[in-house]
């Protein structure tokens, strides 16, 4: 073999070995690539992603300086270090860097901003985090002097901050969607309405704090339960949400009902099935709002139409009748003097009758609208003793005794007088009408329920009631039956107006059972300021 030949040979030798060492470092510098891919998958904090790029990029390319710049709030900040390279860069040079969009190495030049002053001159490598749409910051690298970076190198620490970039983009994004997963959750448990998502099952994905108010879900309670089949016991129209569950609507409107009476409960519902791509359901969602307290709104002005069809026109018709027999005096059958007078008594009381009825009807108005103050404080025997004067010549006609037991430290109650007068007229006209029977007596007495709160009982040896009898007796405009009211005037407003001044006041009013009737108001104790002698 000739020289010539041994030279093209060895020539081939050399290119087979470059070839082999550029696959070698080829496949060292993926799988650097493959790593940070797989790690950064793993991470969702930008500053871990940022820190563990630079440290790869530091190892691949053999450098023991480097700086991990990340975007905040418009501003590349300095994230992970390691060499100690910030005092080596000048106060602009983050910047600079972050005018430059491409990778590149380079040798800053002196007074270019991007070293400090009197910083020894050295070749820096940048690479910045971009996806190609946004930067998120960027590696900077830097070689001791006199020493330099090569193509490869640029192209390694690239390809690190490449991956770097995808996964920044990612947590970027990851955090977005937590904080508006916090915002809506924060609107969705904070919203005054109820809201229920549910599985396809009816188990509870999401209840919010109204939603388990309304339907009586305990508040640590963890999803998961099966809501449909608690509710449904107890509550009417479930069977509406199982049909929507199976399929068979895509949505419905109504109300879930559970009691009767005053007990009653209504909740409207708005529910509606939500389908996956596939077509088959993934949710339903409800949206429940309370009716409660509208339905009873409804039925009150429902009976204050009867009332005034049925209580007021019977005495406003009674005189009518007779002002037009007074005003026929050429009539045959006029009334004589002594006949006139009474007609007129009877016209007197009627007009009474009526003034005290739209007396009630303003005073309920008023405590219900919360128009009167709550505050105030009353002596319970003074008032009490005002209250029995005014009904003593109504009780005598009756032929009923009324005692009065007021115990001296039960005396004092947090309520304003004129409220607590209406408590006691009320419960006073009440046994009169309906409690005390003829030659008998009413007893008031007043004395410590506990620390806090004054019992005032108002009972009677009438016919007697039945504590299930206080469900209808408290209720505005009602009375208990036609049988046991018969023709007394009444509209069922007295005692309905007892128990709203006693809950306005922080108190509360029921009857309690036994002979006769007994009504206990229970009321908040006004304890006597200090230097004070009374109430």
């Amino acid at each position: 073999m000739s020289a010539t030949q041994d030279l093209e040979a060895q020539r081939g030798n050399d290119a087979v070995e470059r070839i082999a060492q550029d696959l070698l470092e080829a496949l060292d510098a993926l799988g650097i690539v493959y790593e940070c891919a797989e790690s950064f998958s793993r991470l969702f904090d930008a500053e871990a992603i940022a820190s563990f790029a630079l440290e790869r990029a530091l190892e691949a390319v053999q450098v023991e300086r480097g700086l991990a710049l990340l975007e905040i709030d418009g501003l590349l900040t300095p994230r992970a270090e390691r060499g100690d390279v910030v005092p080596l860069l000048g106060p602009e040079a983050a910047q600079l860097l972050g005018a430059r969009a491409t990778a590149a190495f380079f040798h800053p030049t002196s007074g270019d901003g991007v070293l400090a002053p009197g910083v020894e001159e050295r070749a820096l490598l940048w690479a910045p985090f971009s996806d190609g749409r946004r930067g998120f910051g960027g590696l900077l690298l830097l070689r001791e002097p006199g020493a330099s970076f090569s193509t490869a190198d640029l192209k390694l620490v690239t390809a690190v901050a490449s991956q770097a970039a995808i996964a920044l983009g990612g947590c970027m994004h990851f955090a977005a969607v937590l904080l508006e997963r916090a915002k809506l959750h924060s609107v969705i448990q904070d919203n005054a309405e109820g809201i229920v998502v549910l599985d396809p099952e009816g188990r509870t994905a999401l209840t919010n704090a109204a939603a388990r108010a309304l339907l009586d879900v305990a508040a640590e309670e963890p999803e998961g339960f099966d809501l449909l089949a608690r509710l449904a016991p107890s509550w009417r129209g479930v069977e509406e949400l199982q049909a929507l569950r199976r399929g068979e609507r895509a949505e419905l409107r109504l109300e879930l009902v559970r009691g009767d009476g005053r007990g009653e409960r209504v909740i409207a519902c708005a529910a509606r099935a939500v389908r996956g791509g596939d077509g088959r359901i993934a949710n339903l969602l409800l949206s429940l709002h309370d009716l409660t307290e509208k339905r009873r709104e409804e039925r009150v002005k429902r009976s204050f139409l009867a009332l005034v069809s049925h209580k007021l026109r019977t005495p406003l018709a009674a005189v009518k009748g007779i002002v037009a027999m007074l005003q026929d005096e050429s009539s045959p059958y006029a009334p004589s003097p002594s006949e006139r007078g009474e007609l007129l008594q009877a016209v007197d009381e009627r007009v009474d009758e009526l003034a005290g009825m739209v007396d009630r009807l303003l005073a309920m108005v008023e405590v219900l609208e919360g128009s009167w103050a709550t505050l105030g404080r009353a002596d319970l025997g003074a008032v009490a003793a005002q209250a029995l004067e005014d009904c003593a010549e109504r009780a005598a006609k009756l032929g009923i005794a009324i005692e009065c037991t007021i115990e001296e430290d039960a005396r004092g109650v947090s309520i304003p007088a004129s409220r607590l007068r209406l408590v006691l007229d009320n419960l006073l006209d009440n046994a009169l009408k309906f409690g005390a029977k003829r030659g008998g007596r009413i007893v008031l007495r007043a004395q410590l329920d506990g620390e806090e709160l004054v019992a005032l009982e108002c009972s009677d040896d009438g016919p007697g009631l039945s504590p299930r009898d206080g469900a209808v007796l408290f209720e505005t405009f009602r009375q208990r039956d036609e049988e046991f009211c018969g023709s007394v005037p009444g509209m069922g407003i007295g005692l309905a107006l007892v128990r709203e001044i006693a809950r306005k006041v922080g108190g509360s009013a029921e009857l309690v059972g036994g002979a006769g009737s007994c009504f206990r108001v229970r009321l908040p104790r006004a304890r006597v300021a200090e230097g004070s002698t009374s109430i």
